[in-house]
């Protein structure tokens, strides 16, 4: 009788034979010289274009090419039992995470070789394999789940989420086409098409400004004025503007008239753009006495009006029109700039000064030796109004608080950046390229607003079928995390909570908002109904419904499936009402807990639990960060303040008689916790005892639970 191998087996024999056999292949010596030796000279010449030394006694062969992980990499994701289309999509990925790893992974070996050499073979042979192999498992991990995910979800269309989708895409292609650009960046900038541009382009501006009777002329692509003599090289044409249009023109839905007509006007406009730029030798001394980083900067500043235009048209559906809000947030972010941006550069500066003596080689000055373009010198003042002007083409005026954690956060990137240049030039004795370091003034504004700013508009609306399809997705996939050490403490919190705040629980006809626990986590309504509670409860999810009502044994819950916005039940039908982490994923928080106060008796209670916006451990901002990279497994998701969640029940017709809370634990530590019970079990010793003087304080200091991570008030219905 033949043996039948499962799924899960099948899989991992075929992704080991296909590792294997890659393997073999990329180690072959024709293969070495023609695509492995071609890959690595490609990836030294990108080193050294950005910053990297020239190290003549480092020689960079196949050990450094990373084949063992490529092997790897495609071994898994070519073998993935899931459509075609997401396999292409996952290996074309995880090799192009490769490549760039393996570039920097050049770039720090010829550093140390020239700097430290102490310091060279233990990077080669030990840290860069592990930093390899760790990256490129993680990756494949996110994109086995992704895939999954959509594999197992059906596609929805027409609902407010279709804006996202095309941002997502966007994303992606702007990703790729960068990429792109970056790694073509050294023969572009010194081809035959370039230097035939710069001439045109120093042509053209020498008329544009002759006949705006300013006194300049050309020769080739040098441009004379009365300010000097100017050089229009490829790097000041060939912006990373150009493939960010690019995906823009390929992911926005439009008529293929419209999309052929913007291809047609694309590289007209770009030349115009070129021209313009060095309108700015006309402008006189006494207003700009340094044109030239005003001139490298065009672009980067160009780029910063079209995020500003990009961002009023997202909030434009809503609350009015886009070219009002775009002008305000573009005054908003030159007032910014130019008012704040000084005295942020300041701060940066006084920062990294004080911290010498812990790291050292920081820079204390915005100046870079031999940089005419003062790319450093403008990055204070260009991410500063940057996020101003996000803030106010977002409409998130009202969100003073997230705009002061984001103007931390950026105080914190910046010293970063001055430390790690710091290092750069002491390893390197070389600047990092400009376009690193614009890339990163461009990047962390617009990381911050979207994990900040975005928070409060993304949650989706009564019946989107964006928001059925992700709960029910939750619901089939995501694994179990009862047993785990911080499970154990959530349920220990919650149990003592209702014990103590629903007194006559054995009588109690008890109603709970969404099942989640009873399917996956904590099994509290199990509980309570072994006290003597009736156990009635909703779901959107109809999985998750169907598995909690498996969970219980020797009676038949009321568990049917409906949103928390749209009870299905009659006014005054239960005693006592438990809602634990479920309001704060959509937007209308209010509307369903006033539908709760409806479905609750008259001095019925209800306990109302939702995230701690000022949780000690910094939760809300580690959920921002891991929603706004897709990482977030529980999807959108708000904060509140104690002062806020008190209001809102009051507004449903509540008297607050108890103030509490539960999980005092950092949310990092919960969440590292879920992931070594559910993926990496010999890991859960550590993460026990690390859970373990948590659990043990929230136990016998109850002053502390006020301030755990989830916030409880208890309201009796007046």
């Amino acid at each position: 009788m033949a043996m039948r191998l499962s799924a899960p087996a099948r899989f991992a024999l075929r992704a080991v034979a296909l590792g294997l056999a890659l393997f073999g292949l990329l180690r072959l010596p024709w293969v070495d010289r023609t695509l492995i030796r071609g890959l690595i000279d490609l990836q030294t010449s990108l080193a050294h274009w950005y910053g990297a030394p020239i190290v003549t006694t480092v020689a960079i062969d196949s050990s450094c090419s990373g084949t063992d992980v490529m092997a790897l990499c495609l071994g898994i994701t070519l073998t993935y039992p899931v459509r075609a289309r997401w396999r292409w999509l996952g290996a074309a990925g995880g090799m192009a995470l490769i490549l760039v790893l393996n570039t920097i992974r050049i770039g720090t070996l010829l550093a140390a070789a020239a700097s430290a050499p102490a310091a060279f073979n233990p990077l080669h042979e030990f840290v860069w394999p592990a930093i390899l192999a760790a990256c490129v498992l993680a990756y494949v991990w996110q994109w086995m789940r992704v895939a999954d995910r959509h594999q197992s979800m059906a596609p929805s269309s027409g609902d407010s989420s279709d804006w996202r989708r095309s941002l997502r895409r966007f994303g992606w292609t702007s990703a790729a086409l960068l990429g792109l650009h970056f790694a073509a960046a050294p023969w572009l900038m010194n081809s035959a098409a370039s230097d035939i541009a710069s001439r045109w382009t120093a042509h053209a501006a020498a008329l544009v400004l002759s006949a705006m009777r300013v006194t300049a002329s050309s020769n080739g692509p040098f441009l004379y004025t009365a300010r000097g003599a100017f050089v229009v090289t490829g790097e000041c044409l060939l912006t990373p503007l150009l493939p960010l249009v690019l995906a823009a023109l390929v992911t926005i839905p439009m008529q293929r008239l419209q999309r052929a007509a913007w291809a047609v006007a694309l590289l007209p406009m770009f030349f115009a753009l070129g021209v313009l730029r060095v309108l700015v030798l006309a402008v006189p001394a006494e207003i700009i006495a340094q044109p030239l980083p005003l001139m490298h900067g065009f672009f980067q500043m160009v780029l910063a009006l079209a995020l500003l235009y990009t961002a009023a048209w997202i909030t434009r559906d809503r609350r009015g029109a886009v070219v009002p809000r775009w002008v305000g947030a573009v005054s908003a972010a030159a007032v910014a700039a130019a008012v704040l941006g000084p005295t942020l550069g300041r701060i940066d500066v006084w920062i990294v000064a004080h911290l010498t003596p812990i790291v050292p080689h920081g820079l204390t000055s915005l100046m870079l030796p031999n940089d005419p373009q003062g790319v450093l010198l403008l990055m204070p003042a260009y991410q500063i109004g940057l996020l101003i002007g996000l803030w106010v083409a977002l409409r998130a005026e009202r969100k003073v608080r997230a705009m002061a954690i984001g103007v931390i956060l950026l105080v914190i990137t910046e010293v970063c950046c001055l430390i790690a240049v710091g290092h750069w030039i002491a390893w390197t004795s070389g600047v990092p390229h400009a376009l690193i370091l614009r890339a990163w003034s461009i990047s962390v504004p617009v990381a911050l607003a979207w994990a900040v700013f975005m928070s409060g508009e993304t949650g989706e609306r009564v019946g989107s079928p964006a928001y059925l399809n992700f709960w029910d997705g939750v619901g089939r996939e995501f694994p179990d995390l009862g047993g785990a050490a911080s499970t154990a403490m959530y349920f220990e919190d919650e149990s003592r909570l209702i014990r103590e705040h629903i007194p006559d629980l054995a009588s109690c006809r008890l109603f709970k908002t969404d099942l989640w626990d009873e399917a996956r986590n904590t099994r509290i309504m199990q509980w309570a109904s072994s006290q003597g509670a009736r156990i009635y409860g909703i779901d959107i999810s109809e999985p998750t419904l169907r598995m909690a009502r498996a969970e219980f044994r020797d009676v038949t819950p009321g568990f049917v499936v409906s949103d928390v916005r749209r009870i299905p039940f009659a006014d005054g039908s239960f005693d006592a009402i438990y809602s634990m982490g479920t309001v704060e994923h959509f937007e209308e928080t209010d509307a369903a807990v006033r539908e709760m106060a409806r479905v609750l008796r008259p001095g019925g209670r209800m306990i109302l639990g939702v995230p701690n916006r000022r949780d000690p451990f910094l939760r809300p901002l580690l959920v921002a960060g891991l929603y706004a990279c897709g990482l977030y497994d529980y999807g959108y998701e708000k904060s509140y303040s104690r002062a806020s969640l008190k209001a809102m029940l009051e507004q449903a017709g509540m008297t607050v008689t108890a103030e509490t809370g539960i999980l005092f634990i950092p949310g990092w530590l919960r969440m590292l916790d879920l992931l070594c019970h559910t993926s990496c079990r010999p890991l859960t010793p550590l993460t026990r005892a690390m859970v373990w003087p948590f659990a043990a304080v929230s136990r016998h200091a109850p002053w502390l639970r006020r301030h755990g991570y989830l916030l409880a008030s208890v309201g009796v219905k007046r």
